[in-house]
């Protein structure tokens, strides 16, 4: 597909973070307006953009325990004697009384 064919494009958007929100757009306009990826976005300038932006970013909410299961193949871990399940966490400071 030419890259003008593909600014004809209309597309349906669903965010993973936002699942009841969906969004039709033509990809040209998105091109256009995109902040972080446009048509004159070298491969260079989106990687150094991401690195600035992603270094004020806090790990997502469920990065560990989505780890956890897809390291596992989608294995739940053991339950314990009682029957639960359960994933660690990492924390951070001292938490020592």
């Amino acid at each position: 597909m030419t890259d003008n064919a593909l600014n004809q494009v209309l597309a349906y958007v669903i965010a993973l973070t936002h699942p009841d929100q969906k969004t039709l757009l033509w990809i040209g306009e998105e091109k256009a307006a995109n902040v972080q990826l446009n048509g004159a976005t070298t491969e260079g300038d989106y990687i150094a953009f991401r690195k600035q932006r992603d270094a004020t970013l806090a790990a997502p909410r469920l990065l560990y325990p989505s780890l956890q299961v897809n390291i596992c193949a989608g294995r739940l871990p053991a339950a314990d004697v009682t029957g639960r399940r359960f994933l660690r966490l990492p924390i951070s400071g001292d938490f020592r009384a």
